[in-house]
Parts: C-alpha cells; sequence; structure tokens
C-alpha cells in the first residue's frame, strides 16, 4: 500500500501535515517549534489513535551514542523513543541510521541517498524490510511530502512517526517563515553496506 504524509502548512514556529490513503485523509499533525531551542514537538493522530513525539533525554533505550532522542507517546501511555545514532562499517567508514524502540520491538532506518533517483528510507525490524520511505527532490516553499511504501496497514503508524522525527531532525526551522521557495536537493551515498539496504523492487511488492 501507498501511505502520502504531506505537508500543508509552514508557520513561523508551527507546521501541520495529512496522512492520505486512495486520496482519503486519516490523520492529521500538528508541530510546534521552540523558537529559542529549534525544537519541535509533535502531536496527532492516525485512525483514531494518538501519538506525541516529544525531544528529551531517554530512559528506556540501550547505551551508546545518541543523537536528539525522543520519547513516544501513544494514546496518552510511554510506549518507546526514536534516536539517531552511528554504526562502525569498517576501519575508517561508518553509517548513521535511525533507531526506535516501540512496544519493546526495535526496529532501525536507514536513509539511503540515491542522486537523481531521490531518497529512499528504508525501515527493518531484524532482517525484514517493513516499508520504504521516499522524499522529494524538489521542496516548494518549505513544505516537505513523503512517500510511504509498505506492505502492512500495521505499520504505517510506525513509518508516520519515523517520518516526523525525520522532520523535526533535520527539516522544521520554527525560527523561519518561507513565504517562496524552491529547494532541490542532490546527493549520493557511497557506503556499500548502507547501500546494501536498498532493495530497488521493494515497493513493487507493496
Amino acid at each position: 500500500m501507498k501511505v502520502e504524509l504531506a505537508q500543508i502548512q509552514k508557520e513561523l514556529t508551527t507546521a501541520d501535515f495529512v496522512v492520505e490513503i486512495d486520496g482519503k485523509v486519516y490523520g492529521e499533525i500538528h508541530v510546534d517549534g521552540d523558537f529559542v531551542t529549534g525544537r519541535g514537538f509533535v502531536v496527532g493522530n492516525y485512525n483514531g489513535t494518538k501519538f506525541q513525539l516529544t525531544p528529551q533525554t531517554l530512559g528506556i533505550i540501550e547505551n551508546g551514542k545518541k543523537y536528539k532522542p525522543h520519547t513516544i507517546n501513544i494514546d496518552d501511555k510511554l510506549v518507546g523513543g526514536v534516536y539517531q545514532t552511528t554504526v562502525s562499517t569498517g576501519l575508517f567508514s561508518s553509517m548513521d541510521y535511525h533507531y526506535m524502540n516501540l512496544y519493546d520491538k526495535a526496529y532501525e532506518l536507514y536513509g539511503i541517498e540515491l542522486g537523481k533517483d531521490g531518497f529512499a528510507d528504508c525501515l527493518y525490524w531484524h532482517d525484514e524490510q517493513l516499508a520504504e520511505i521516499n522524499t522529494d527532490m524538489v521542496i516548494y516553499n518549505d513544505l516537505h511530502h513523503y512517500h510511504i511504501y509498505t506492505k502492512k496497514e500495521d505499520d504505517v503508524l510506525l513509518c508516520v512517526l519515523y517520518c516526523m522525527y525525520m522532520y523535526v531532525l533535520t527539516a522544521f526551522h520554527p525560527n523561519r517563515k518561507v513565504v517562496k521557495s524552491v529547494e532541490k536537493l542532490y546527493c549520493k551515498s557511497t557506503n556499500k553496506k548502507l547501500l546494501a539496504k536498498y532493495n530497488p523492487d521493494f515497493k513493487k511488492e507493496c
């Protein structure tokens, strides 16, 4: 199945998204930004399930290098957390990925830059790929769009949480107001172990 997570508004310190499947809205998300720290606080719902992403130090995740950790609340209960970390892939090489602990299950998201073919974020549980998330190479008026491909409807909320974490981590700037702009992105991953996480046929299976 294909899910669209589309940003529909960006003000100075806020942003809003909708979750759509086959043109029907299944969820709405609001982001509040801290003007001083630049951090983003996410509150939303998907198909009747409420969730929150809150930036803070986590006490429920494994030790190691943690960059910008956030807690995850679902239906007002603390159920996990997400952070960015780094793993060594060789003597002089490493790769970043996002680690999420949700309901005591560990997930990993690998961001792969494909040059002219755009960006693919591949979501894994152990060695099983659950989803691929694509982002647009051209961003108009600071409005971001995530295209989610997954085999199971049960994994949609997981993907939405990851997308919103990526948004507040890299794309949300609460001290910036854009009226009209065009931003073009072009990057190419060269790490062989990272590129091995990408399956070009995965979307055909969804």
